[in-house]
C-alpha cells in the first residue's frame, strides 16, 4: 500500500489588505523560502538604523516587497507614498504580514 501526503493541506488562507480606497492586496497562503529569508533580513536590517528617514524607507520598501506579492498589482515607492502615507498603516502591514508567515510555520498540519 502506498504511504501518500497530500502537500494540498499546507495551503493557507490567505492575508487580505484592504486600502483606504477599498482596493485589496491578496497576499497567497503559500510564502516562498525566499520571501521568508528577505523578511528576516529586512528585520535585522531595521534594528541598525539610525534616522527616523531610514525607518520610514525601510519600512515603505518592505511593505512594497508584501504587497507585490499580489500578482495583479504594481506596486512601488510612489505608489506605497501616495496610498500609504501613515507609519502606523506600513508598520500594520509589515506586523501583520510577520503574524501571517509565523501561522503557516506554526501549522499544525507540517
Amino acid at each position: 500500500m502506498s504511504k501518500i501526503i497530500d502537500l494540498g493541506i499546507l495551503v493557507r488562507d490567505p492575508l487580505i489588505f484592504k486600502d483606504k480606497k477599498g482596493v485589496e492586496y491578496i497576499i497567497p497562503g503559500e510564502i516562498s523560502t525566499a520571501f521568508v529569508m528577505k523578511m528576516s533580513y529586512y528585520q535585522q536590517k531595521m534594528t541598525k538604523i539610525k534616522t527616523d528617514m531610514e525607518a520610514v524607507d525601510e519600512l515603505q520598501n518592505l511593505v512594497i516587497f508584501i504587497l507585490n506579492l499580489d500578482k495583479t498589482k504594481t506596486v512601488d515607492a510612489e505608489y506605497v507614498k501616495e496610498n500609504f502615507d501613515d507609519v502606523r498603516v506600513l508598520k500594520l502591514i509589515v506586523t501583520s504580514m510577520m503574524d501571517h508567515i509565523k501561522e503557516i510555520g506554526q501549522d499544525p498540519n507540517l
